[in-house]
């Protein structure tokens, strides 16, 4: 019979007292004989004070493998189920056995995994045997993860819903697949939770293990272009080992996607998908790959060819347990509110950003009663909510049974919290902002203050908190929805030219030293706050004609960040950067800012191998700098005209040039 490796595995047993728990005793005296280390609740349960959800939860953390044995019981047990999904939290190899009934009573989550069979018809040692082995088997190893956001503090798991991606992506996740089938499209309107259940999936630790090559989350959204997709295709690519140049537009991005993923197995998530064309630049010619794409846009769905799975609104009793997540109580516990928490899931039609704002309200200070809240959501969804007029970007951003429950937490800020939610609009819809940017939008001297606000409102669900990583400083980032929502507000109370003025200045401060950017370094906190500063470079770019100084400091911000560009930003992008900075200071008649720009152009061309419209760009740029004077600048100038003519060869002309840059550097 196998035996377990030298270094003995530790095993969690977990059963419903309510099947065989004398079976339980054998096997626990079998398996610790045969040399495991057992956590089995009648032995290892220790009088530390903790409740038994703790001590389970401490178990199966210190677990190698998680033992779940099956019978008739364990799907209603709500202490099994709260262990088995502690085990997939922390990503403990399940291996179910089947002791009684049949296999249908094995859990769902666990249906595709071998299961072998104790039932007394069966010859006991013979399955020992058989489950030795299982247990003794190295666990398979795990995709890294790449950008997945966390799970929201109260995730309530949908389990019909996830069993069902998971089994759409998992069936012949190893052979051989067309481009149509390898796409799975998640799709529902704005805030049913497509983005919460995609993101559970690639937290999924038997997902993890089957795409071993890595896990990997591509944010897209409203506000992406033709130009963010080289940008998200080198994201991917350097995760593998690749370098970003070479993905210097999306057609390209597309070629070396197929050459690094064809032999891999790995799960690309496209989040928030708008254009058909962006999710066609990542399908390539690879069998064990999978790609999961979120979309409200059903017609995205049929044009791809995808596998469909329609993300419906939450039942009420999905509704009903997030609510009582969010307030508390723990799973199994008795609920007295349940139905009014039913008629609340009822009124707000199954909606879950609406759910999960409204439960908000029934805890913290100044808390509503369950009563008082459905009360309340019944007059704004029988009358106008504060926020029907508003003008939104896109008029699907309305959402009606969210307005009622936005209104009713939004009415109960006050009125300087009110003016906080507002500002977020200002942030860059696809990127995230650490607690210093909230302040300098907010126009904060007090970081306890910034702190409090950002506190308050994450607490009442109008903005996500994301947990830090390593040294990394706390970031937060809103829905898409609630941006809309707060963006409009921001319009409507004439606030956004001043939002933007304080939202330009904070990142210009943070990221407009170019001295300072070629610190390489410094790239990954300026990858973290590339949207915003895009955002940012966006709106200095269109301030007024007259505003002189601010168009000079855009292009100089530019200028800032050129080196971080050249090494992390896709030609694409960094052109479309470059080129508005030159417009804008032709507009400000700038020539030192317009100089330094064209020699950036020209670099950028030398880059794609454009090298005639490179010695254009140069050779706009040399008078430039004669006529201010800059020495430094008309010697750079020089060297790559020199440098640029001994790539077509015209080696006097580029002696030429190297002589007329010498004394200038000298």
């Amino acid at each position: 019979m196998s035996t377990p490796a030298s270094s003995p595995l530790r095993l969690f047993l977990s059963y419903a007292r309510a099947d065989d728990e004398p079976f339980v005793k054998r096997l626990y005296e079998d398996l610790k004989r045969l040399g495991f280390e057992i956590w089995w609740d009648r032995e290892a349960m220790e009088s530390r004070g903790d409740t038994f959800l703790n001590e389970i939860k401490i178990g199966i953390m210190g677990a190698d493998r998680f033992v779940l044995i099956v019978g008739p019981a364990v799907q209603k047990s709500p202490y099994v189920r709260a262990e088995w999904e502690y085990a997939q939290q922390f990503c403990k190899p399940v291996v179910p056995i089947l002791r009684l009934g049949e296999y249908s009573d094995v859990p769902a989550a666990f249906g595709k995994l071998h299961a072998p069979d104790f039932r007394e018809a069966r010859d006991y040692g013979v399955a020992l045997t058989e489950l030795a082995r299982l247990l003794g088997a190295p666990a398979a190893r795990m995709g890294d993860q790449f950008g997945v956001p966390p799970l929201p503090t109260w995730y309530i798991r949908r389990e019909d819903e996830l069993n069902g991606l998971i089994e759409s992506i998992r069936a012949d996740a190893t052979g051989v697949i067309t481009s149509k089938k390898q796409t799975v499209a998640l799709q529902g309107v704005g805030g049913i939770g497509k983005t919460t259940l995609a993101s559970a999936l690639a937290h999924d630790c038997d997902v993890r293990r089957s795409f071993p090559d890595g896990v990997f989350w591509v944010r897209l959204g409203q506000s992406a272009t033709d130009s963010d997709v080289p940008l998200r295709q080198a994201e991917i690519g350097v995760a593998l080992g690749d370098a970003r140049d070479e993905y210097p537009d999306e057609k390209r991005g597309k070629v070396r996607l197929g050459q690094l993923l064809g032999d891999k197995r790995a799960l690309i998530v496209l989040d928030d998908l708008w254009v058909r064309t962006h999710a066609d630049c990542f399908r390539v010619a690879a069998p064990g790959c999978r790609i999961v794409i979120t979309t409200r846009k059903a017609d995205i769905v049929n044009r791809l060819g995808a596998v469909p799975l329609a993300l419906s609104a939450l039942s009420e009793e999905q509704g009903a347990a997030l609510i009582a997540e969010r307030i508390g109580l723990t799973a199994g516990a008795a609920n007295p509110d349940e139905a009014i928490h039913r008629r609340i899931v009822r009124a707000l039609d199954g909606h879950t950003q609406a759910i999960s704002i409204a439960a908000a309200r029934l805890t913290g200070p100044g808390a509503l009663t369950a009563a008082d809240l459905l009360r309340r959501l019944e007059k704004r969804l029988g009358g106008d909510t504060p926020f029907r007029d508003l003008h939104l970007d896109d008029d699907e951003d309305h959402q009606f049974d969210l307005e009622a429950s936005l209104s009713v937490s939004y009415d109960d800020l006050s009125e300087d919290l009110k003016r906080r939610f507002r500002l977020l609009g200002v942030f860059a819809a696809a990127g995230s902002f650490d607690r210093r940017a909230a302040g300098a939008v907010w126009g904060d001297e007090d970081e306890d203050d910034t702190t409090d606000a950002l506190g308050t409102l994450a607490g009442a669900n109008l903005l996500i908190e994301a947990a830090p990583t390593g040294t990394q400083e706390r970031r937060y980032r809103q829905h898409g929805l609630l941006r809309a929502y707060a963006l409009a507000l921001l319009k409507r109370n004439g606030e956004e030219a001043a939002a933007r003025v304080r939202h330009f200045d904070h990142y210009e401060r943070e990221h407009g030293d170019q001295g300072v950017n070629n610190n390489e370094d410094r790239h990954p906190l300026l990858t973290l706050d590339f949207e915003d500063v895009r955002q940012a470079l966006d709106w200095g770019f269109s301030a007024p004609d007259d505003d002189v100084a601010r168009l000079a400091r855009a292009v100089d911000f530019t200028m800032g960040i050129s080196y971080y560009m050249q090494q992390q930003v896709s030609s694409t992008i960094r052109g479309e950067i470059l080129r508005g900075a030159r417009t804008v200071a032709q507009k400000a008649d700038y020539p030192r800012g317009l100089a330094n720009v064209l020699k950036a152009l020209g670099d950028l061309s030398v880059r794609q191998s454009e090298l005639s419209e490179a010695r254009a760009f140069y050779e706009q740029a040399r008078p430039l700098y004669e006529t201010i004077g800059a020495r430094l600048g008309l010697a750079n100038v020089l060297k790559a005209l020199g440098d640029l003519s001994v790539r077509q060869s015209e080696l006097s002309e580029a002696r030429a040039f190297y002589e007329q840059a010498r004394p200038l550097y000298e």
